[in-house]
């Protein structure tokens, strides 16, 4: 099952065309808005693909963001006993 519509992956990564850092300049909740599902689909699905290089390059430079990556951090440790007490076949 795909998470996204091709469009809606297109739709975002035109709009990250040409941004610095951030979606709408600066960070912002949309970027955090867009963020969450982005990256789980990214973990799910794998890397955006590579027609969406401006989107991979915004995804990149979000989960780089200091808060981000101690967000991010803080989850993997407190979900690590979750994955760890999974069986194997969950993770095929």
């Amino acid at each position: 099952m795909r998470l996204f519509h091709q469009h809606d992956v297109t739709r975002i990564d035109k709009r990250a065309r040409g941004k610095v850092e951030c979606l709408c300049g600066e960070f912002s909740v949309a970027d955090m808005s867009c963020f969450s599902p982005i990256n789980i689909a990214s973990l799910m699905e794998g890397a955006p693909t590579p027609e969406c290089g401006n989107l991979a390059n915004w995804l990149t430079r979000i989960r780089n963001r200091p808060s981000v990556a101690r967000y991010l951090a803080e989850f993997a440790d407190a979900t690590a006993p979750l994955t760890a007490s999974a069986p194997a076949a969950a993770h095929a």
